[in-house]
């Protein structure tokens, strides 16, 4: 949303003031989940840095899919969609 949408109308798409909110946190994100697969490595398993790291995206990818499941389904139950 922060890449799309103007603060204000006329304003331009992309304003650096703006986007650097949705920049930092997603780029914070993907170094904090790399890291996590490289001391995931270090635990000394039998698998090489790379399985770890892409075992460490998707489990962070399958937790973001059960919480927007789960936000649906109490969504659903609360009467907010039909």
């Amino acid at each position: 949303m922060l890449f799309v949408v103007p603060g204000n109308p006329g304003e331009p798409y992309l304003d650096w003031p703006r986007t650097k909110y949705g920049i930092a946190p997603t780029v914070l994100s993907v170094v904090l989940i790399f890291l996590a697969g490289w001391l995931w490595s270090r635990s000394g398993g039998p698998a090489s840095v790379g399985t770890y790291v892409k075992r460490a995206f998707q489990t962070a990818a399958a937790a973001i899919v059960l919480f927007w499941v789960g936000l649906i389904i109490i969504a659903h139950l609360r009467g907010q969609i039909p």
